[in-house]
């Protein structure tokens, strides 16, 4: 990554056009490689696969398809690397692809569109459309790693271009496993590996099977590598780079609410493990168990409710992601599960919720009168919070289990008088009407007004670098709501950042990374993972902040590579924040294991079970809290 791939192609192409105007000039016949052309074929619609032949398509000059937010870095190394007009270069777009015929498209050297807007064109216009109307005389995949799925609507749409020669381009052609490559192969013609059975019949088979894909592999590829260039003298050393993990504590009532939002998952997930015959439980998940009085029955069936969950239906495997997606989104904020809260509840559960909890509340209510220790050691405070209603759920504090421990209730008041939580992540559960008003969406830790418990650190970074350096900064997450946030709180200390997602235009994109890279001003740069982290150049900064974390390091990797590439000229510095205590702390090791397993040599086993980037059943059982060296 950052060793000028892009570079290479554009005077790829400045070679080509000297050598056709050179012909012309000498009234000979351009003289061009003959590459061998393998015509596979790999559509089932005979509209979109036209004719067999490519003498019935006019031929263009060199198309490039890369994700939206690099188009613009295409054509702005163009205009910086080549002298004027000595490259025509059209970046065709959502804006004004209805406006560009085919002739136009012809007219020019290189053509630069995306992924999305390609397979838009096939979906809707097959060949008619400029891109798939015409013979390209190249085609180049930036970031071709995106088509890694060999069922991705990506990989398929650009199968279909037609092509003299094809290259792609990747820092990372392997994300997750050796079939990310099939889907490469085939786009690049490689004859015999047009097909998932194909592939599996000769290289998903241990040791051999590498060797087989090596042998392949090996004359299609143009590899440089940092340390390489560097050895040779070819490239300096880069500066200094510190990978630093800064541990976050959520605060008690966070840590509370979590431990309810947890446990309901935890009980979801060992249902889905039930699913398989081959599985077993001894163990009963911690919460809400099935020896509970049947008043909290609605409660708990309302608690799976707000997750999407049936109890009568059988669970899918997506629903447990969603499980692990909204906790990591409660790690960040809570206030990201506000919108699920809210919408998830109709106007029947509320009512049914609101009947079931007042219920639990006055028999335990009742209960807590009766059982509560008199004693004139209660200070004033204690005797406050009594009164206020001692088994629900402070903001400074969390009550220990009403229904196990109200005969240690004295004690347990004297340790939130000394905010000291009586409940942990692996204590006791909470009661179910507690936990019912603790989801409440009125609760003050949903409120996006209020700070969470990371990012009170992250802001603390962010001024800590403006005030003590000259320093520019990025901000990356997966998720745009959490950026918004983020952007809010930025903006309250009168800090002005840039924003970066998906949701801006192309022409938007493209003045954002201008006014971040030129403007000594813009310090700040908040930018989503899914569209920035792949092909920018952003060295002008030297601090990154990942605010949430990715199953797959390799893509962190890749955001990393922003900054800490060819022509950084400072020290650089990665933080990564993770919430203790949490499945923040699970995702962590996964990390650490599965960047374990790369650097091991392969041995004897089958190639497709080395999947660094995927979840698979162990990794869930490790989330969850369930695999064997873990205790519930």
């Amino acid at each position: 990554m950052g060793l000028g791939k892009t570079l290479v192609m554009i005077a790829l192409v400045l070679a080509d056009k000297r050598m056709e105007l050179a012909s012309e000039q000498e009234n000979e016949p351009p003289v061009k490689r003959v590459c061998f052309n393998y015509q596979a074929v790999v559509c089932s619609s005979t509209e979109l696969q036209g004719h067999s032949t490519t003498d019935d398509y006019p031929s263009a000059g060199t198309l490039v398809v890369c994700p939206k937010s690099v188009m613009p870095q295409w054509a702005q190394e163009v205009v910086s690397k080549v002298a004027p007009d000595a490259i025509k270069v059209l970046i065709l777009h959502e804006n004004n692809r209805h406006a560009i015929r085919l002739e136009v498209v012809r007219s020019f050297d290189l053509i630069i569109t995306s992924y999305n807007l390609l397979l838009s064109e096939l979906k809707r216009f097959g060949n008619s459309s400029p891109l798939f109307a015409v013979h390209w005389n190249r085609v180049i995949l930036d970031e071709a790693h995106i088509i890694r799925n060999e069922k991705s609507r990506a990989g398929i749409s650009v199968c279909h271009l037609r092509a003299r020669s094809r290259w792609a381009l990747s820092g990372t052609l392997v994300q997750k496993r050796a079939i990310d490559m099939l889907t490469l192969l085939r786009f690049l013609q490689v004859p015999h590996f047009q097909h998932l059975q194909q592939w599996k019949r000769y290289l998903s088979q241990d040791v051999l099977a590498k060797r087989r894909l090596n042998s392949i592999i090996d004359p299609l590829m143009l590899r440089r590598t940092k340390q390489h260039l560097q050895e040779i003298g070819d490239m300096p050393a880069l500066p200094h780079l510190k990978v630093e993990l800064i541990c976050v504590q959520l605060s008690e009532p966070e840590m509370a609410v979590y431990q309810i939002l947890f446990a309901i998952c935890k009980r979801i997930f060992t249902e889905f493990l039930r699913q398989f015959e081959n599985y077993s439980e001894d163990r009963t998940p911690q919460f809400i168990n099935e020896i509970f009085d049947a008043k909290y029955s609605k409660i708990y069936l309302g608690f799976l409710k707000l997750f999407n969950y049936e109890p009568a239906v059988k669970i899918k495997g997506l629903v447990i992601l969603v499980l692990l997606l909204r906790l990591r989104q409660f790690c960040c904020h809570p206030g990201l599960l506000l919108r699920m809260l809210r919408g998830l509840r109709t106007a029947e559960d509320v009512q049914s919720f609101g009947t079931a909890a007042s219920n639990v509340e006055s028999q335990l209510k009742m209960e807590f009168d009766q059982k509560l220790p008199k004693s004139d050691e209660l200070t004033d405070k204690e005797d406050a919070i009594i009164e206020k209603g001692s088994f629900e759920i402070n903001e400074n504090f969390c009550l220990d289990n009403i229904k196990d421990k109200i005969g240690n209730l004295k004690f347990g008041i004297r340790n939130m008088v000394d905010k000291q939580p009586a409940c942990s992540t692996s204590g006791n559960p909470l009661d179910s009407a507690q936990a019912l008003k603790q989801l409440d969406p009125h609760n003050a830790i949903f409120q996006f007004e209020r700070s969470s418990a990371k990012l009170k650190l992250v802001i603390d970074k962010v001024e800590e670098i403006l005030t003590g350096t000259n320093d520019k900064i990025i901000i990356i997450s997966h998720w745009n709501n959490y950026l918004a946030i983020i952007r809010k709180c930025l903006q309250n200390k009168s800090w002005n950042p840039l924003y970066f997602t998906g949701l801006l235009s192309t022409k938007s994109r493209e003045l954002v990374l201008q006014d971040f890279n030129a403007s000594h001003d813009k310090r700040i740069l908040l930018l989503s993972l899914s569209a920035g982290g792949l092909g920018l150049n952003l060295n002008v900064a030297n601090h990154m902040l990942f605010v949430d974390l990715h199953w797959n390091p390799q893509l962190e990797r890749q955001a990393q590579g922003r900054i800490h590439r060819y022509g950084q000229q400072k020290p650089t510095f990665i933080y990564r924040y993770m919430c203790q205590d949490t499945v923040e702390q699970q995702i962590v090791e996964l990390q650490e294991n599965k960047l374990a397993k790369m650097e091991l040599p392969e041995t004897e086993g089958d190639m497709s079970e080395r999947d660094y980037g995927c979840l698979n059943l162990a990794d869930l059982k490790k989330l969850f809290l369930l695999d064997n060296k873990s205790e519930m």
